[in-house]
């Protein structure tokens, strides 16, 4: 038996190959042939991002490295097509010296996740290969800010908070979705994002908001193309309400015949013996549920809550003797965080 020596791989094909045996003189010449395929060698292949995590609009860039897996069979050659989501992208590119191609910068992928595939197509020496990749490109990036209509305001008075979202980029169009409006951790509200302009707005209105500084904030969800974004706090102040105290005459004494009954109506005053009265408003309304101080000189006759008209009553009967020699009473709002307080003096009938 003879074996030759181990040699260098032909080309892809059917090769022929023979084997003659020269006779030494005891043996007679012989040979034979036999055939020796040799197929196309397989190579290894991979695809890879210039950046695997780009924003929208950001230029990305893909490149597939071609190589044999057999030593001492060369650099492949040939063309690779470059596919995003199972469509093709520009033209083949011709791997180069080193079984490198580089497709064109591509700039259009949209938010999200998206299939990257690099086939290529093989050669007279070696097998096709096909190798994948994912490109995540995020959202476009926004920013969101907020005003006022008034400020500062008044308390009772209607405010209109306006948050305006704005995209990085316009090429996307302008941005969807809602925003929720906040006053440090209380939710105010939440209103969807209208154009107007070329300017994506949203608005909410409120005359809840408490005497005091409130911060206000518009968060921005987002959406499948746009990311969120929360704005900066707007201070907004709400300053204490003006009041008015409106005291009824009180009636001391039994009424004698000579008193004018369509005059003490006009006055409001159909109020029983020693009953005192008063009324709170601010703006031109009744306040409803706050304490009024009802006062005989110095001495406190009784303390009691407006209702919704904002009038507060206070019986006085077993006191109509220090009331007559007071010559009136006094109604005192001390006012809150809303409202400022005011005070009145009561007149007596009798």
């Amino acid at each position: 038996m003879a074996t030759s020596p181990t040699l260098a791989s032909p080309p892809p094909g059917d090769h022929t190959v023979i084997a003659a045996f020269s006779s030494t003189g005891a043996f007679a010449i012989s040979g034979d042939t036999l055939t020796q395929t040799v197929t196309d060698a397989a190579v290894n292949m991979s695809v890879t991002s210039s950046n695997g995590n780009s924003a929208y609009g950001e230029g990305v860039s893909f490149t597939a490295t071609v190589s044999s897996t057999q030593l001492g069979t060369g650099v492949p050659t040939g063309l690779v097509q470059f596919r995003i989501d199972g469509a093709p992208v520009g033209d083949p590119v011709a791997l180069d010296d080193s079984g490198v191609a580089t497709g064109d910068v591509n700039a259009t992928l949209t938010p999200g996740n998206h299939a990257i595939t690099a086939v290529y197509s093989g050669d007279e020496d070696f097998l096709d290969a096909v190798a994948t990749t994912t490109q995540a490109v995020r959202k476009v990036a926004t920013t969101t800010s907020v005003t006022s209509s008034l400020n500062p305001a008044t308390f009772g008075q209607l405010v209109t908070f306006t948050a305006t979202v704005t995209p990085s980029t316009n090429a996307l169009g302008l941005p969807n979705g809602t925003v929720t409006f906040t006053d440090g951790s209380t939710v105010l509200g939440t209103t969807g994002l209208t154009v107007s302009g070329g300017v994506a707005k949203a608005t909410l209105s409120t005359s809840s908001l408490t005497g005091g500084a409130h911060s206000i904030r518009g968060t921005y969800f987002g959406t499948a193309n746009f990311a969120g974004s929360i704005s900066p706090v707007l201070t907004q102040t709400i300053g204490k309400a003006t009041t008015t105290l409106t005291a009824t005459p009180a009636v001391v004494s039994v009424l004698p015949a000579s008193v004018n009954v369509a005059a003490l109506q006009h006055l409001n005053t159909a109020l029983p013996l020693g009953v005192l009265q008063a009324q709170l408003t601010s703006g031109g309304h009744g306040v409803a549920g706050e304490p009024i101080v009802f006062k005989i000189g110095t001495t406190v006759a009784c303390t009691s809550t407006t209702n919704a008209d904002g009038i507060a009553q206070c019986n006085a009967q077993s006191k109509i003797v220090a009331l007559i020699l007071a010559g009136k009473y006094v109604v005192t709002f001390a006012g809150d965080n809303n409202y400022v307080g005011s005070t009145a003096n009561g007149t007596l009938i009798g």
